[in-house]
This record gives C-alpha cells, sequence and structure tokens, in this order.
C-alpha cells in the first residue's frame, strides 16, 4: 500500500514570489511546494499529481515545461503530459519538449484528461531506490521568467534499517541573489561517503562542483565568471542527489 508523505522543503525565492506565470495544486488552490517527498513501497500503482497552470500577466505567454533528473533509479520510470502532449519515460538527465503552448492573459491551463496544465506520472516497476525530477515551467521567449519544484520518490523495500538512511539537511544559501560568492551551510550525519556540493545551470550543466571534507560546516561556493541568471545548487552523496535549491546571480 502507497504511502505519501507531502514535505515542504523551503519557500520560494524573491524571485518566484514575483512570478506571474504559476503552477497551482487545484486542491489547495495554493502554489507548489518547492519540492516534494513521495514514499512508495514497491509494485505500486502509478503514481500521479496534477496540477494547473496559471497565467497572471496582462500579455499572453508562450510556455514550456522542462523535466530534468536530478537522480535517477535505472528501471524506475518518469513522464509526463503537458498542454495536449503526453511524454513518454526519458532517461536523458535533462528532456525540453519541442511542442509548446500559449497561454492567453489571465488564463489558465487546467488539469484533466485531453488538455493538461501538467500531469506528473511515476511508475516504480518494482525497483527499490531513489529517484528525484525537477520540472521548470517558463517563458520560451525569457527563460529566466520561471518556476520550479522538485519530486523525491523514494521506493523503499520492507524492513529498511534506519541506519542504511543518509541524515542530512541543507539551509538556504546566503546571499541569494548574490554577485561572487555565496554560503552553503549544511550537516551530513552518518555519512562514509562522498559528499558533494554541486551548481547547475538552467539547462543542467554542472557549473561548479566542491568536495565537502567536514561533516557539518559553511561552504563559501566561488560564482565569478557565471553568467547572471537562475541556477539549482544540490547536495550530493555517494553519487546521489539528495537536496537542491534554487539560487540567482545578477
Amino acid at each position: 500500500m502507497k504511502k505519501i508523505v507531502l514535505i515542504l522543503a523551503l519557500y520560494f525565492s524573491l524571485f518566484s514570489l514575483k512570478a506571474q506565470l504559476k503552477i497551482i495544486d487545484p486542491l489547495t488552490s495554493l502554489e507548489v511546494l518547492n519540492s516534494y517527498t513521495v514514499q512508495v513501497s514497491p509494485g505500486s500503482p502509478t503514481h500521479s499529481f496534477d496540477f494547473e497552470i496559471h497565467n497572471e500577466y496582462s500579455t499572453s505567454k508562450t510556455i514550456k515545461i522542462k523535466r530534468y533528473l536530478l537522480q535517477h533509479t535505472s528501471g524506475q520510470d518518469i513522464y509526463y503530459c503537458f498542454g495536449t502532449n503526453c511524454y513518454n519515460a526519458n532517461t536523458n538527465p535533462v528532456f525540453i519538449p519541442t511542442q509548446n503552448v500559449t497561454l492567453t492573459s489571465g488564463g489558465m491551463l487546467p488539469n484533466g484528461a485531453g488538455t493538461y496544465g501538467l500531469k506528473t506520472d511515476f511508475d516504480d516497476n518494482n525497483v527499490v531506490g531513489t529517484s528525484f525530477v525537477r520540472y521548470t515551467l517558463f517563458d520560451v521567449n525569457n527563460i529566466s521568467d520561471s518556476v520550479s519544484f522538485t519530486i523525491n520518490y523514494e521506493v523503499n523495500s520492507v524492513g529498511l534499517k534506519q541506519n542504511e538512511i543518509f541524515k542530512y539537511s541543507m539551509n538556504p544559501c546566503m546571499p541569494n541573489p548574490a554577485k561572487q560568492y555565496t554560503n552553503i551551510s549544511y550537516e551530513i550525519k552518518n555519512n562514509e561517503g562522498i559528499a558533494k556540493l554541486i551548481l547547475f545551470d538552467l539547462l543542467g550543466n554542472n557549473v561548479r562542483e566542491t568536495r565537502l571534507t567536514e561533516t557539518i560546516g559553511i561552504q563559501k561556493i566561488d560564482l565569478t565568471g557565471l553568467n547572471d541568471g537562475i541556477y539549482f545548487y544540490t547536495l550530493q552523496i555517494n553519487g546521489k542527489n539528495m537536496v537542491s535549491r534554487k539560487l540567482i546571480i545578477e
């Protein structure tokens, strides 16, 4: 039986709060959380979320939704529907559809068969492991106008021991927005592996990587030479992306 736990990871950054392209959870009529964690037993039926897309600008917007696999367990299927199109599971780290949708001023794409705002699907296919996926809604004519959120799918077999689970935390970076540097505080418990902080651009390219040698601390990240825009910083443990958050360079 499927057990679902939704966890609020953090509030949107100031940039996200100003955005007028919005992803709405129709069950609550509120904007999506930045992060969801979904705990699934192996062999569960397809797990789906349905969201509405709203354009609160005074002009029409041409939009797309990019799907980025922060971490993917081989054998698990992650796919989604947007507008009138549904996309099969694709194991490429970054998937940007060729199709787009024009949304009129004040317009909305509802969730539902035939016309989708955003419908996210996950099949574990009886494979134990963790997959993290980030969805980014963006204006094709202004890619910095975007809204992102992450779903963490955790497929655990019965009897998983507590000491086999990594415990970690990563606080929002400061400053953010940033110019030449930012500081990220973190804590990693019961970790005997390799821990890194990795900075990705909007296309999923690794632009900075720092090996963490202490289990607790504050890591300064040099941002010189990077273009202004939106980035994501990720805490990675033994090759697994554990948590990601947004950084703005200006």
